[in-house]
């Protein structure tokens, strides 16, 4: 998701609030329940983010179902954070 603001301060001001782990802004997409992933929770763990221009993009990376390793769900998020947003 890309968080945009009016100047570079006011993005990196809500940058110093969103990396703090359990904020609890960041939603999984609506698509989740055509998925099946329904009530997925995102811890915040795996989570990335980017300044661009004056905004910042936020990614996090949680399972649905099964085991992904925690190094892995973090380098999706990691990942996911450079994917061009509209």
């Amino acid at each position: 998701m890309r968080v945009g603001f009016d100047t570079k301060t006011q993005a990196g001001e809500f940058r110093q609030v969103e990396t703090v782990q359990g904020s609890g802004d960041v939603r999984p997409l609506a698509g989740a329940v055509t998925l099946g992933l329904a009530g997925v929770h995102l811890s915040g763990l795996n989570y990335s983010d980017r300044p661009e221009g004056t905004g910042l993009v936020v990614a996090e990376a949680d399972q649905g179902t099964g085991h992904v390793p925690r190094e892995t769900l973090k380098a999706l998020a990691d990942v996911a954070a450079y994917l061009p947003v509209k």
